[in-house]
C-alpha cells in the first residue's frame, strides 16, 4: 500500500469520527525565528481550580464507586456528574445506543440519567490563513486527519499550538520535529498527496502519549508544536477574538463556546464533568478520565483541537475538544492539567 493509499484509508476511518481542532489566533503576537522546536519543562499548574459543592461532590464519590461495575454493562461507554432541570446533582451514563440492562435507576441517593451518544471517536475554517489564527485548520503534515488549533500557548519566551495529540502526534506515532501544516493536509489537497512547503507553521514539540488499551485512564489528549511563521493568538476577526490567560473550572450548567474548523462558532452548556469515557481511535480504544461533558450540537469531524472557553464575554478557558458523540456532544480534555504538563499559559495578546 502507498503512502498516499494509507493516508486516504486513514482519512476514510476518521471521517466518520468526531474530530475538532481549534485555532484561536489574529490579533498579532510576534512570530517566530524557527529552529529545532523546545519542549517546556513541566511545574507546577498555573490555572486556579475551584473545589465542586457538596452535593456534585457526593455524585462524583457515588460515581467513582460505581462506575467501574457500570462499564461492564454492554452498551455503556462513559459516566459523569452535572445536573437535573430542578439544578439537582445527577450521574450521567453514557450509551452508545438504547437502553443499558442493569443500570439502577439511582445510586446512593443520587438519581441517574442516561445519554444517547452513539460510537464515540475522535473530531469550516479550512482555508490558508497568515498570520495563523486559533480555530482554524491544521495538522501533521504527515497524516491525512483535519483538526483545529486549539490557543497559542507560551513558555519561556516561545510560542506553541496546542492542539490535540491525534491532530498534532499522529497517535503517538510521530517524532519531534515533523512539520504542522496550516490548513490540514486533506483541506490543502483533498486527495492527501503531499502538504505545500508555504503551509508548514510550526514544528511538533512535545505530546502526552495516549494509551489504546481501553482500560488504563488518559486525563488528555494533547499535543504542541512550536510556530515558526507569523501568528495571531486570537480567532478570525468575525469571532469572539482573544481568549482569557486565566482558565476556569468546569461547573456543570456552565455557558461555552469554541471556534473550530468544520463548525465554526459554536455556543452550548456544560452538561457533566468528571466524565469517564472510552473513545474508539484508529490506534485502539482509550479510556480518559477527568474529562468534560458538553451539550449536542457543539463539533464535528475537524473540530478536534478547538479550545472550549465560557461564554461571558471574557473567554476563560475550559479545555480543547478531543471527541465527541454523533449528537454534536463534545467530549474536552481540561485545560488546567495541560498548562501544567506543558509549563505554559495561554496567549492573550
Amino acid at each position: 500500500m502507498t503512502m498516499r493509499d494509507r493516508f486516504l484509508a486513514l482519512g476514510r476511518r476518521l471521517t466518520t469520527a468526531f474530530a475538532l481542532s481549534g485555532l484561536l489566533l489574529l490579533s498579532s503576537c510576534s512570530g517566530n525565528d524557527g529552529g529545532h522546536p523546545t519542549a517546556p519543562t513541566p511545574v507546577a499548574s498555573r490555572a486556579p481550580r475551584t473545589a465542586p459543592d457538596a452535593g456534585i461532590a457526593a455524585a462524583i464519590a457515588v460515581q467513582e464507586a460505581a462506575s467501574g461495575a457500570w462499564f461492564e454493562l454492554p452498551g455503556v461507554l462513559g459516566t459523569g456528574v452535572g445536573r437535573d432541570s430542578r439544578g439537582q446533582p445527577v450521574i450521567v451514563v453514557l450509551l452508545e445506543h438504547g437502553t443499558a440492562s442493569g443500570l439502577p435507576a439511582s445510586s446512593g441517593g443520587i438519581r441517574l440519567v442516561q445519554e444517547i451518544l452513539g460510537p464515540v471517536r475522535p473530531f469550516a475554517l479550512t482555508q490558508r490563513y497568515r498570520p495563523v489564527p486559533i480555530g482554524v485548520s491544521a495538522g501533521n503534515a504527515l497524516e491525512c486527519v483535519p483538526g483545529t488549533i486549539g490557543c497559542v500557548l507560551e513558555s519561556r519566551g516561545k510560542h506553541f499550538v496546542l492542539s490535540a495529540n491525534h491532530v498534532l502526534a499522529r497517535q503517538n506515532q510521530a517524532s519531534v520535529g515533523e512539520v504542522i501544516a496550516q490548513p490540514s493536509l486533506p483541506d490543502a489537497d483533498p486527495s492527501c498527496g503531499s502538504s505545500p512547503r508555504m503551509n508548514m507553521v510550526a514544528r511538533l514539540a512535545d505530546f502526552e502519549p495516549v494509551i489504546y488499551d481501553g482500560h488504563t485512564p488518559n486525563t488528555m489528549d494533547a499535543a504542541i508544536a512550536e510556530l515558526t511563521e507569523d501568528f495571531s493568538c486570537a480567532t478570525p476577526a468575525a469571532f469572539y477574538g482573544l481568549p482569557s490567560n486565566q482558565p476556569a473550572s468546569p461547573t456543570p450548567g456552565l455557558g461555552v463556546l469554541k471556534v473550530g474548523r468544520t463548525t465554526e462558532l459554536t455556543r452550548g452548556t456544560i452538561k457533566a464533568i468528571n466524565v469517564k469515557v472510552k473513545i474508539t481511535f484508529p490506534s485502539g480504544t482509550a479510556l480518559f478520565v477527568g474529562q468534560v461533558l458538553t451539550s449536542k450540537g457543539f463539533g464535528a469531524f475537524g473540530d478536534s483541537g478547538s479550545l472550549v472557553a465560557t461564554d461571558d464575554g471574557v473567554f476563560h478557558p475550559i479545555g480543547i475538544v478531543i471527541g465527541g458523540g454523533s449528537n454534536g456532544t463534545a467530549i474536552v480534555s481540561p485545560i488546567a492539567p495541560i498548562l501544567e504538563r506543558f509549563d505554559a499559559t495561554v496567549c492573550d495578546r
